[in-house]
Formats: structure tokens, sequence, C-alpha cells
């Protein structure tokens, strides 16, 4: 550790805000990525220079896990944070778009 540098991102003028998102499998991904889009150009915070970025980001156990990354003046962080993830959540519901939950498949054997 002492040979690294540390940033402090609270001193930073702007960072980024990132929101990893699951959506349950056979759920039209791109949908869910448009409806994110939307809400991220809704938002007159969220800077658009390093433009946001909406990807699929792996394809989880129980889950298509996209991430979301958007660039905020600091002093917006977490009210930006926080709405985004009740504006991502209650859109999502409104629009049938479901979030998965782990999920376990246990076949019992056959004597």
């Amino acid at each position: 550790m002492s040979n690294n540098t540390i940033i402090n991102y609270s001193r930073e003028e702007i960072r980024m805000v990132e929101w990893p998102i699951g959506v349950e499998y056979g759920q039209d991904v791109g949908r869910a990525e448009e409806v994110i889009r939307q809400i991220i150009q809704q938002d007159g915070r969220i800077q658009q220079e390093p433009a946001p970025v909406v990807y699929l980001h792996d394809l989880g156990d129980s889950s298509v896990n996209l991430v979301v990354r958007v660039w905020v003046k600091n002093g917006d962080y977490w009210s930006v944070l926080f709405d985004g993830n009740r504006k991502i959540y209650d859109e999502f519901n409104q629009l049938g778009i479901s979030f998965p939950f782990p999920q376990l498949t246990v076949h019992q054997a056959k004597d």
C-alpha cells in the first residue's frame, strides 16, 4: 500500500455513479437498456462527458447483469445514486421488467 497512489474521490470535481442491475432471464434486455438510457437522459445532473454507458456486463447464475456508469458533480453523487435506484426500480416494475432472485433447482435422485 505504501507504494500505491491513493485517490480521495470525494475531493474530485466529478465522480462516477455505478449501478449493477440484474434482469431476469427471458426478459427483453434491450428494452431494459432503453429504459435506463431514458432515465439517464431525463436527469440533468448526469454529465454527458464522459458519456454515460449501459452495458450487458455478464450472464449470471440467476440473472442477466447490466452495468450502468454515469458521471456527476461530486455534490450530486448520493442523490443521483439513490434517485436512480428508485427510478429504475419504479420504471421496471411499471413496465413489467422483472428483477431476478437467486434460484436453486434440486432434483431428487430416483431409486
